[in-house]
């Protein structure tokens, strides 16, 4: 009584008829921490697929009062079942139900041991939609290397950095043999979630496939920054900043020029996104 989990499941959203009781719950926690297999588990893992958010911040509350979570066993099964949750979205839609999950995730891998985190992202990465929650997880956990060009990795989590990169090479290779136009959203999340936990890699195999001719550098460019809505949004210096570190800095100002100067073929997006591209990279001669 008294706690915000309290207030947020009984008096905010009211008791759902299904609600997992504290009892329940612990047991469910005591029995993936012991890897063994019994209804409150089964129970809680539907609740984490269908009530996502509320589950969540029982698991926060549990963490922030400092009781005991067996953080590597629910970080997989938050990556088992990322691509599965169903609950609908929250605060006017800004909270969904996988950013509730990449949010307790982060939380729950800092409280793994350093040498400890590489093994538990590889095996979180195991399917593309676990691979995607282990890259949030680590980005919340490593942000500070998550610059616009960063620098080549020393730090204590490089193997965590290789061996996801590895993992999520894996799932893009289907992807790397088709043009870059046939790339799913699903695609494009996971590159950028290895542009935020092992950029370099990113950016060597975005290169093979652009040496080999398999993409073309505007397709490409129009599928990693798609269009949403119209009027088009500006392209942000940060966001020109990564697409020229992924497709390198020489090949997009040439690929920029060559459009700028031929605009004709352009469909209305792609005029918008080489022009807003070519007003932060400088060579946009004609802009005011």
């Amino acid at each position: 009584m008294g706690s915000d989990d309290h207030f947020d499941r009984y008096f905010v959203f009211g008791i759902p008829e299904d609600d997992l009781s504290e009892r329940a719950f612990n047991s469910a926690l005591e029995q993936l921490g012991a890897g063994q297999v019994g209804g409150e588990l089964e129970a809680f893992v539907a609740r984490i697929r269908q009530d996502t958010q509320r589950m969540a911040r029982r698991v926060h509350h549990r963490r922030d009062q400092g009781g005991r979570l067996p953080s590597r066993e629910l970080l997989q099964v938050l990556a088992d079942n990322f691509g599965q949750l169903e609950s609908d979205s929250e605060m006017g839609g800004l909270l969904t139900p996988e950013r509730s999950a990449e949010v307790v995730a982060g939380d729950l891998l800092a409280d793994v041991q350093v040498p400890e985190v590489a093994d538990v992202l590889e095996r979180m990465a195991s399917t593309p939609d676990g691979a995607r929650l282990a890259c949030a997880a680590f980005h919340h956990l490593n942000k500070e290397a998550d610059t616009v060009e960063p620098a080549a990795s020393t730090g204590k989590y490089r193997d965590a950095e290789r061996r996801l990169g590895h993992r999520i090479r894996g799932h893009l290779a289907p992807a790397g043999s088709r043009p870059a136009a046939d790339l799913s959203p699903e695609e494009i999340r996971l590159i950028w979630g290895w542009w935020h936990t092992d950029p370099w890699g990113a950016r060597e195999w975005i290169g093979q496939r652009l040496d080999e001719g398999v993409w073309d550098v505007l397709p490409l460019l129009t599928r990693l920054r798609p269009e949403r809505t119209a009027p088009f949004r500006e392209v942000d210096a940060e966001e020109t900043e990564a697409l020229a570190f992924l497709i390198g800095s020489q090949r997009l100002d040439t690929e920029l020029d060559k459009h700028r100067n031929s605009p004709e073929h352009l469909g209305p997006y792609e005029d918008h996104l080489v022009r807003s591209l070519s007003r932060h990279r400088g060579t946009d001669d004609a802009s005011p």
